[in-house]
C-alpha cells in the first residue's frame, strides 16, 4: 500500500509527465499542422496528452487498489484531461502561437479575437499557394534623383482574393513569416520577379525583399543562385532588402550567408534605415550596400527641420561608407527637391510611380523595339521555367 509520501512522489512525476506533453504539443503541432493539416495537428496533441494515461497503466500503478488508485487516477487524469481539452482547442486555433509569439521583424502579436479570421486567412494563402492567378507581383520604379530616370523596380507581393478582394501585405506577409508560408511564397517571388527582371533593358536592377524567416534557412544561397541560373539574371542586377531591425539581430550564420550572397555580386539593401537602432560600429560590419531611408523620416521632411538633418546625415554617412543610398515614400515634389537637395542618389514612390503589373513596365518605359522582345522573352520562360536563358 502506497503512503502519503510515494503518492505524493508520483502525482509530481505525473504533472512533469503534464507539462512536457504541453511543451511538445506547441512545437510538434505547428509542425504537424504544416504537414498533415489541421486534422494532423489535432492527433499529434490527443495522442501527446494521453500519454501520462498511458505511462499510468504500462507502469503496473493501476494495479493499486481502493483508495490510493482512486486518488492517484483523479491526481494524474483529472488535469490530463483538462489538458487534453484545452489544447485541442488551442492547436485547433494555434491562439498560443499568435498570441505570444513576436517575430523578429517586429509585428504586433495578434489578440485572441483576431485568431479565428488569421486562421481562415491562412487556410485561403495556401490555397493561394496552389491556385494560379491570386497571387502576383507588381514592380515600382526607382528613380535616380540627378537625372529622373528609372534605374530599377522593388518587386512587392499583391494577393487578389476571390472573395476577400485585395489582401493588405500588411495582413498576410506577417501571416506567411510566421507560419513559415514565407519561405516557399518567397522562393516563388524572387524566381518570379528574376525572369521578368531578366527581360528589361540593362542595367537596371531588381530589388526583392528577404523575410527574416527566409534569412534563417541555411538553403538560401543555393536557392537565390538557382532562380539566377534558371532565368539567366545577372547576379549583379539583383538586390535583397533585409529591414534594419533584422540584420542588426541578424546571428553568425545569417551574417554568412548575406555575404556569400555578396561575394556572388548580389547586392544587400538595408531596408527601413534609421528605425532599427543600429550602432555606427556594427553597422561597419555589416554586408550590405545599399541604405534606403525609411519613409517616416521623408514624410516630414518639408515641414520638419530634424527630418531633414536626420535625412542629410544619413546621405552622409552612405557617402562616407561608398554606399548608394534610396529615400522611399516620395510623394510631393517638395520631398523630391529636398531630397535631390541632399544629393540623395535615388528616390522612390507614388510621386514617380505606383507599382504595377509587368506588361506596363514594357509599355510605358521600353523602347517600342524592346517591347516585342520582352513579351517574348516572359512567355518563353513561362512556358519553360526551367530552362536557363
Amino acid at each position: 500500500m502506497l503512503d502519503t509520501l510515494t503518492l505524493l512522489v508520483v502525482a509530481v512525476i505525473q504533472f512533469e509527465i503534464i507539462g512536457v506533453t504541453m511543451l511538445m504539443t506547441w512545437f510538434i503541432s505547428r509542425r504537424a499542422r504544416g504537414v498533415l493539416g489541421g486534422g494532423g495537428g489535432v492527433a499529434v496533441v490527443v495522442a501527446l496528452c494521453l500519454l501520462p494515461a498511458w505511462y499510468l497503466w504500462d507502469t503496473g500503478t493501476a494495479t493499486i487498489a481502493g483508495f490510493h488508485w482512486i486518488l492517484l487516477t483523479l491526481i494524474v487524469l483529472v488535469p490530463t484531461g483538462i489538458l487534453l481539452f484545452l489544447a485541442i482547442q488551442l492547436v485547433r486555433s494555434e491562439a498560443i502561437l499568435r498570441t505570444v509569439r513576436i517575430t523578429r521583424s517586429g509585428q504586433s502579436v495578434l489578440g485572441l479575437s483576431q485568431v479565428a479570421d488569421a486562421e481562415a486567412l491562412e487556410d485561403d494563402l495556401r490555397e493561394a499557394m496552389q491556385e494560379a492567378g491570386q497571387l502576383y507581383v507588381h514592380y515600382q520604379p526607382i528613380y535616380s534623383a540627378e537625372t529622373r530616370s528609372v534605374v530599377g523596380f522593388e518587386a512587392l507581393l499583391r494577393w487578389n482574393h476571390p472573395v476577400r478582394g485585395l489582401v493588405a501585405p500588411m495582413q498576410f506577409i506577417p501571416l506567411a513569416e510566421q507560419t513559415e508560408l514565407i519561405v516557399p511564397l518567397g522562393a516563388w517571388v524572387l524566381e518570379t520577379a528574376c525572369a521578368e527582371a531578366a527581360t528589361w533593358p540593362e542595367p537596371w536592377y531588381l530589388s526583392v525583399n528577404l523575410s527574416p524567416v527566409q534569412l534563417e534557412k541555411i538553403h538560401l544561397v543555393r536557392e537565390v543562385r538557382g532562380a539566377l541560373d534558371r532565368t539567366g539574371l545577372a547576379a549583379e542586377r539583383l538586390e535583397l532588402e533585409i529591414t534594419e531591425g533584422v540584420l542588426v539581430a541578424a546571428e553568425g550564420g545569417e551574417i554568412s550567408r548575406l555575404a556569400e550572397l555578396r561575394r556572388a555580386g548580389v547586392r544587400i539593401a538595408i531596408d527601413d534605415f534609421g528605425t532599427g537602432y543600429s550602432s555606427l560600429g556594427y553597422l561597419r560590419q555589416l554586408p550590405f550596400d545599399t541604405i534606403k531611408i525609411d519613409r517616416s523620416f521623408v514624410r516630414n521632411l518639408e515641414s520638419d527641420s530634424s527630418a531633414q538633418a536626420i535625412v542629410g546625415t544619413i546621405v552622409e554617412l552612405s557617402r562616407r561608407l561608398n554606399r548608394e543610398i534610396v529615400a522611399e515614400g516620395v510623394e510631393t515634389e517638395g520631398q523630391f527637391a529636398i531630397l535631390n537637395a541632399l544629393q540623395c542618389h535615388r528616390v522612390q514612390g507614388w510621386l514617380l510611380g505606383k507599382p504595377m503589373p509587368p506588361e506596363e513596365i514594357a509599355s510605358t518605359y521600353f523602347p517600342p523595339l524592346l517591347q516585342e522582345g520582352a513579351a517574348d522573352r516572359v512567355l518563353s520562360w513561362a512556358e519553360n521555367p526551367g530552362a536557363a536563358e
